[in-house]
Protein backbone atom coordinates (compact mmCIF):
# COMPACT_ATOMS: atom_id res chain seq x y z
CA UNK A 1 0.00 0.00 0.00
CA UNK A 2 3.04 2.15 0.51
CA UNK A 3 3.55 2.44 -3.28
CA UNK A 4 0.26 4.13 -4.21
CA UNK A 5 1.21 7.08 -1.73
CA UNK A 6 4.33 6.96 -4.18
CA UNK A 7 3.07 6.06 -7.63
CA UNK A 8 -0.08 7.75 -8.16
CA UNK A 9 -0.67 11.23 -8.63
CA UNK A 10 -4.13 10.95 -9.44
CA UNK A 11 -6.03 14.11 -10.10
CA UNK A 12 -9.11 12.87 -8.60
CA UNK A 13 -7.73 11.89 -5.30
CA UNK A 14 -5.26 9.91 -3.97
CA UNK A 15 -2.43 9.31 -2.49
CA UNK A 16 0.01 11.48 -4.37
CA UNK A 17 -0.17 15.13 -4.86
CA UNK A 18 -4.02 15.89 -7.04
CA UNK A 19 -3.58 19.15 -8.74
CA UNK A 20 -7.37 21.24 -8.19
CA UNK A 21 -8.92 22.68 -11.12
CA UNK A 22 -7.53 26.88 -12.12
CA UNK A 23 -10.22 29.04 -9.65
CA UNK A 24 -11.81 31.94 -11.36
CA UNK A 25 -9.58 34.89 -11.85
CA UNK A 26 -12.10 37.13 -9.92
CA UNK A 27 -12.34 34.87 -7.21
CA UNK A 28 -11.88 36.95 -3.73
CA UNK A 29 -10.93 36.11 -0.30
CA UNK A 30 -12.46 38.46 2.40
CA UNK A 31 -12.44 38.40 6.33
CA UNK A 32 -15.69 38.62 7.69
CA UNK A 33 -17.65 38.31 11.00
CA UNK A 34 -19.48 35.30 11.20
CA UNK A 35 -21.92 34.34 13.72
CA UNK A 36 -19.81 35.56 16.66
CA UNK A 37 -16.28 34.32 15.15
CA UNK A 38 -13.92 37.45 14.28
CA UNK A 39 -11.62 35.26 12.40
CA UNK A 40 -13.86 33.80 9.63
CA UNK A 41 -12.95 33.96 5.79
CA UNK A 42 -14.99 34.26 2.97
CA UNK A 43 -14.10 32.77 -0.59
CA UNK A 44 -16.53 33.52 -3.87
CA UNK A 45 -16.04 33.27 -6.96
CA UNK A 46 -19.26 34.98 -7.96
CA UNK A 47 -21.47 31.83 -7.94
CA UNK A 48 -21.31 30.45 -4.92
CA UNK A 49 -19.09 31.00 -1.38
CA UNK A 50 -17.93 29.57 1.44
CA UNK A 51 -16.85 30.39 4.74
CA UNK A 52 -13.98 29.04 6.66
CA UNK A 53 -13.49 29.67 10.25
CA UNK A 54 -9.36 28.42 11.10
CA UNK A 55 -10.62 29.08 14.88
CA UNK A 56 -12.30 25.73 14.47
CA UNK A 57 -10.83 24.48 11.75
CA UNK A 58 -13.90 24.30 9.39
CA UNK A 59 -15.38 24.87 6.53
CA UNK A 60 -18.44 26.01 8.07
CA UNK A 61 -20.95 27.33 4.97
CA UNK A 62 -21.13 26.34 1.41
CA UNK A 63 -23.76 28.20 -0.71
CA UNK A 64 -24.85 30.84 -3.44
CA UNK A 65 -24.31 33.50 -3.73
CA UNK A 66 -27.10 35.98 -2.23
CA UNK A 67 -28.85 33.24 -0.25
CA UNK A 68 -28.02 33.56 3.87
CA UNK A 69 -27.40 29.62 4.39
CA UNK A 70 -26.62 26.95 2.28
CA UNK A 71 -26.88 22.91 3.27
CA UNK A 72 -24.11 22.74 6.12
CA UNK A 73 -25.52 22.34 8.75
CA UNK A 74 -23.52 23.79 12.12
CA UNK A 75 -24.78 24.23 15.96
CA UNK A 76 -26.16 27.38 16.39
CA UNK A 77 -25.91 27.17 20.07
CA UNK A 78 -22.19 27.40 19.77
CA UNK A 79 -21.53 30.20 17.13
CA UNK A 80 -18.82 31.99 17.99
CA UNK A 81 -17.16 29.79 21.11
CA UNK A 82 -13.59 28.47 21.17
CA UNK A 83 -12.47 24.87 20.67
CA UNK A 84 -12.46 22.79 23.89
CA UNK A 85 -9.48 19.73 24.38
CA UNK A 86 -12.37 18.94 27.43
CA UNK A 87 -13.46 14.96 26.27
CA UNK A 88 -16.37 15.53 28.90
CA UNK A 89 -17.50 18.52 26.88
CA UNK A 90 -17.51 17.96 22.92
CA UNK A 91 -17.75 20.74 20.54
CA UNK A 92 -19.84 19.63 17.88
CA UNK A 93 -19.48 22.62 15.87
CA UNK A 94 -21.05 21.46 12.41
CA UNK A 95 -19.76 22.28 8.75
CA UNK A 96 -17.02 20.34 6.99
CA UNK A 97 -13.58 18.56 8.73
CA UNK A 98 -11.33 16.00 8.31
CA UNK A 99 -10.48 13.01 11.00
CA UNK A 100 -7.72 10.45 10.24
CA UNK A 101 -9.56 7.15 9.90
CA UNK A 102 -9.58 4.47 11.20
CA UNK A 103 -11.27 4.82 13.91
CA UNK A 104 -11.05 2.01 15.19
CA UNK A 105 -7.17 2.77 15.55
CA UNK A 106 -7.82 5.78 17.86
CA UNK A 107 -6.86 4.23 20.64
CA UNK A 108 -3.43 3.44 19.84
CA UNK A 109 -2.37 6.53 19.62
CA UNK A 110 -4.49 8.54 21.57
CA UNK A 111 -5.95 8.26 25.17
CA UNK A 112 -9.52 8.09 24.10
CA UNK A 113 -11.34 6.36 21.74
CA UNK A 114 -14.13 9.08 21.55
CA UNK A 115 -13.76 12.11 20.76
CA UNK A 116 -11.90 12.50 18.05
CA UNK A 117 -8.66 13.00 18.51
CA UNK A 118 -7.46 17.10 19.55
CA UNK A 119 -5.23 18.06 17.11
CA UNK A 120 -7.66 17.43 14.04
CA UNK A 121 -11.06 18.32 15.69
CA UNK A 122 -10.99 20.62 19.08
CA UNK A 123 -7.78 22.73 17.76
CA UNK A 124 -7.64 25.98 15.71
CA UNK A 125 -5.56 25.78 12.32
CA UNK A 126 -3.77 27.98 10.40
CA UNK A 127 -5.29 29.47 7.44
CA UNK A 128 -2.83 30.96 4.07
CA UNK A 129 -4.20 32.84 1.39
CA UNK A 130 -2.67 31.28 -1.62
CA UNK A 131 -3.78 33.28 -4.89
CA UNK A 132 -7.50 32.51 -5.22
CA UNK A 133 -7.59 29.91 -2.99
CA UNK A 134 -6.62 29.20 0.64
CA UNK A 135 -4.63 26.55 3.15
CA UNK A 136 -5.32 25.54 6.29
CA UNK A 137 -3.20 23.26 8.39
CA UNK A 138 -3.25 21.81 11.31
CA UNK A 139 -0.72 22.02 14.35
CA UNK A 140 1.75 18.34 14.38
CA UNK A 141 0.27 15.72 16.06
CA UNK A 142 2.80 14.59 18.66
CA UNK A 143 1.15 10.91 18.93
CA UNK A 144 1.12 10.13 15.64
CA UNK A 145 3.49 12.79 14.03
CA UNK A 146 0.99 13.67 11.38
CA UNK A 147 -0.27 16.92 10.27
CA UNK A 148 -3.29 17.65 7.83
CA UNK A 149 -3.13 20.39 5.32
CA UNK A 150 -6.65 21.21 3.41
CA UNK A 151 -6.54 23.28 -0.06
CA UNK A 152 -10.25 25.11 -0.73
CA UNK A 153 -10.62 26.67 -4.15
CA UNK A 154 -13.92 27.50 -5.92
CA UNK A 155 -14.02 26.41 -9.70
CA UNK A 156 -13.96 29.25 -12.26
CA UNK A 157 -18.02 30.11 -13.44
CA UNK A 158 -19.72 27.38 -11.23
CA UNK A 159 -21.10 26.38 -8.08
CA UNK A 160 -18.83 24.06 -7.10
CA UNK A 161 -16.00 24.14 -4.53
CA UNK A 162 -13.18 21.58 -4.51
CA UNK A 163 -10.78 21.01 -1.53
CA UNK A 164 -7.81 18.83 -1.03
CA UNK A 165 -7.50 16.70 2.06
CA UNK A 166 -3.71 15.83 2.70
CA UNK A 167 -2.30 14.09 5.93
CA UNK A 168 1.78 14.07 5.67
CA UNK A 169 4.17 12.03 8.12
CA UNK A 170 6.54 14.51 9.70
CA UNK A 171 8.13 12.19 12.44
CA UNK A 172 8.29 8.88 14.57
CA UNK A 173 7.00 5.65 13.50
CA UNK A 174 5.52 4.47 10.44
CA UNK A 175 1.44 5.05 10.88
CA UNK A 176 -2.02 3.73 8.66
CA UNK A 177 -3.93 6.48 7.59
CA UNK A 178 -7.12 7.40 5.75
CA UNK A 179 -7.78 11.20 4.60
CA UNK A 180 -11.19 11.02 5.86
CA UNK A 181 -13.80 13.92 5.67
CA UNK A 182 -16.99 13.96 7.45
CA UNK A 183 -19.40 17.25 6.00
CA UNK A 184 -22.72 17.77 8.65
CA UNK A 185 -25.57 18.82 6.50
CA UNK A 186 -29.16 19.58 7.50
CA UNK A 187 -31.63 16.69 7.34
CA UNK A 188 -32.58 16.41 3.89
CA UNK A 189 -35.79 14.80 1.95
CA UNK A 190 -32.75 12.39 0.68
CA UNK A 191 -29.51 10.93 1.20
CA UNK A 192 -28.10 8.85 -2.08
CA UNK A 193 -25.35 6.90 -3.35
CA UNK A 194 -25.15 5.33 -6.81
CA UNK A 195 -23.98 1.69 -6.47
CA UNK A 196 -20.87 0.93 -8.17
CA UNK A 197 -21.57 -2.41 -11.05
CA UNK A 198 -21.04 -5.22 -9.91
CA UNK A 199 -20.10 -4.14 -6.21
CA UNK A 200 -19.06 -6.98 -3.81
CA UNK A 201 -21.56 -5.26 -1.23
CA UNK A 202 -24.42 -7.43 -2.40
CA UNK A 203 -26.96 -4.88 -1.53
CA UNK A 204 -24.65 -2.12 -2.17
CA UNK A 205 -24.29 -0.85 1.45
CA UNK A 206 -22.86 -2.12 4.78
CA UNK A 207 -24.03 -1.54 8.11
CA UNK A 208 -20.93 0.25 10.19
CA UNK A 209 -22.94 1.36 13.27
CA UNK A 210 -26.38 1.35 15.15
CA UNK A 211 -29.54 -0.14 13.46
CA UNK A 212 -30.10 1.55 10.17
CA UNK A 213 -34.07 1.51 9.57
CA UNK A 214 -35.11 2.27 5.75
CA UNK A 215 -32.56 1.79 3.98
CA UNK A 216 -33.06 1.08 0.07
CA UNK A 217 -31.56 0.03 -3.45
CA UNK A 218 -33.81 1.42 -5.58
CA UNK A 219 -32.93 2.53 -9.10
CA UNK A 220 -29.37 1.53 -9.37
CA UNK A 221 -28.42 3.74 -6.01
CA UNK A 222 -29.15 3.05 -1.84
CA UNK A 223 -31.35 5.71 -0.72
CA UNK A 224 -31.98 6.36 2.90
CA UNK A 225 -33.87 9.22 4.86
CA UNK A 226 -33.11 10.00 8.77
CA UNK A 227 -34.85 8.67 11.47
CA UNK A 228 -35.75 10.97 14.54
CA UNK A 229 -34.60 7.75 17.35
CA UNK A 230 -32.11 5.74 15.18
CA UNK A 231 -28.45 7.03 15.36
CA UNK A 232 -26.59 4.76 12.57
CA UNK A 233 -24.12 4.67 10.05
CA UNK A 234 -23.52 2.71 6.15
CA UNK A 235 -20.84 2.81 3.71
CA UNK A 236 -21.07 1.89 0.06
CA UNK A 237 -18.24 2.01 -1.95
CA UNK A 238 -18.70 4.18 -4.56
CA UNK A 239 -17.66 7.64 -5.48
CA UNK A 240 -20.59 9.63 -5.39
CA UNK A 241 -23.29 10.85 -2.42
CA UNK A 242 -26.28 13.03 -3.16
CA UNK A 243 -28.23 15.19 -0.31
CA UNK A 244 -31.27 16.31 -1.71
CA UNK A 245 -32.81 19.64 0.02
CA UNK A 246 -36.23 21.40 0.21
CA UNK A 247 -34.74 23.36 -2.80
CA UNK A 248 -31.42 22.73 -4.19
CA UNK A 249 -29.13 19.64 -4.36
CA UNK A 250 -25.62 19.01 -2.95
CA UNK A 251 -23.67 16.38 -4.76
CA UNK A 252 -19.97 15.30 -3.69
CA UNK A 253 -17.86 13.19 -5.92
CA UNK A 254 -14.69 11.83 -4.53
CA UNK A 255 -12.95 9.13 -6.69
CA UNK A 256 -12.27 5.65 -5.65
CA UNK A 257 -9.12 3.94 -6.66
CA UNK A 258 -9.29 0.76 -7.95
CA UNK A 259 -7.39 -1.96 -6.37
CA UNK A 260 -6.63 0.68 -2.83
CA UNK A 261 -7.26 -0.65 0.03
CA UNK A 262 -10.03 0.97 2.64
CA UNK A 263 -10.95 1.05 5.89
CA UNK A 264 -14.65 0.48 7.72
CA UNK A 265 -15.50 -2.76 5.14
CA UNK A 266 -14.25 -1.26 2.36
CA UNK A 267 -16.28 1.68 1.67
CA UNK A 268 -14.91 4.66 0.29
CA UNK A 269 -18.27 6.87 1.28
CA UNK A 270 -20.88 6.59 4.53
CA UNK A 271 -23.83 8.08 5.32
CA UNK A 272 -24.39 8.82 9.04
CA UNK A 273 -28.06 10.00 10.83
CA UNK A 274 -28.08 11.59 13.83
CA UNK A 275 -30.87 11.06 16.14
CA UNK A 276 -32.61 13.70 18.52
CA UNK A 277 -33.03 17.09 18.74
CA UNK A 278 -29.63 17.87 16.35
CA UNK A 279 -31.46 16.56 12.99
CA UNK A 280 -28.26 16.30 11.16
CA UNK A 281 -27.27 13.81 9.16
CA UNK A 282 -23.29 13.50 7.72
CA UNK A 283 -22.33 12.98 4.10
CA UNK A 284 -18.64 11.00 4.56
CA UNK A 285 -15.97 10.40 2.22
CA UNK A 286 -12.78 8.11 2.79
CA UNK A 287 -9.02 7.80 1.07
CA UNK A 288 -7.06 4.54 0.60
CA UNK A 289 -5.56 3.00 3.55
CA UNK A 290 -1.54 3.96 3.47
CA UNK A 291 1.22 3.45 5.62
CA UNK A 292 3.12 6.68 5.66
CA UNK A 293 6.75 6.81 6.44
CA UNK A 294 8.58 10.19 7.75
CA UNK A 295 8.54 12.76 4.67
CA UNK A 296 5.39 11.04 2.78
CA UNK A 297 1.46 11.85 2.47
CA UNK A 298 -1.33 10.93 1.37
CA UNK A 299 -4.07 12.81 -0.01
CA UNK A 300 -8.38 12.71 -1.07
CA UNK A 301 -10.11 15.36 -3.06
CA UNK A 302 -13.74 15.89 -2.74
CA UNK A 303 -15.96 17.82 -5.35
CA UNK A 304 -18.64 19.72 -3.32
CA UNK A 305 -21.65 20.94 -6.57
CA UNK A 306 -25.22 22.62 -5.29
CA UNK A 307 -27.67 22.09 -8.37
CA UNK A 308 -31.43 23.61 -7.98
CA UNK A 309 -34.38 21.50 -7.35
CA UNK A 310 -35.91 21.48 -10.48
CA UNK A 311 -40.04 22.08 -10.37
CA UNK A 312 -41.89 19.07 -10.40
CA UNK A 313 -39.43 16.16 -9.84
CA UNK A 314 -39.86 14.42 -6.35
CA UNK A 315 -36.21 13.50 -4.43
CA UNK A 316 -35.81 10.40 -5.73
CA UNK A 317 -36.29 11.70 -9.67
CA UNK A 318 -33.65 14.43 -8.22
CA UNK A 319 -31.06 11.69 -6.93
CA UNK A 320 -31.52 9.95 -10.15
CA UNK A 321 -30.64 13.07 -11.99
CA UNK A 322 -27.63 13.61 -10.03
CA UNK A 323 -26.47 10.39 -10.06
CA UNK A 324 -26.73 10.51 -14.03
CA UNK A 325 -24.86 14.18 -14.35
CA UNK A 326 -21.11 14.71 -15.43
CA UNK A 327 -18.50 14.88 -12.51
Amino acid sequence: MRLLCLLLPLILGGCGRPGLPAAAAKTGIDPVPWNGWSDALKISNGVVEAIVVPSVGRIMEFRRVGETAGPFWHEAALHGQPVSPDPAEWRNFGGDKTWPAPQEAWPQHWPRAWPPPVVFDQSAMSAVITGDGMVLSSALDEATGLRCRREIALTAGLAEMVVRTEYQKVSGDPVAVSPWVITQLDNPQLMAAPVPPESPLGSGWVVLSGNPRGVEQKDGMVMWTRHPAASSRIGMDGSRLIWVGAREVLVIDAARQPGAEYPDKGTSTQFYTNAGAQDYVELETLGPLVTLRSGESCAAVNRYRLRPREAGRTAAEEAVAAAAARP
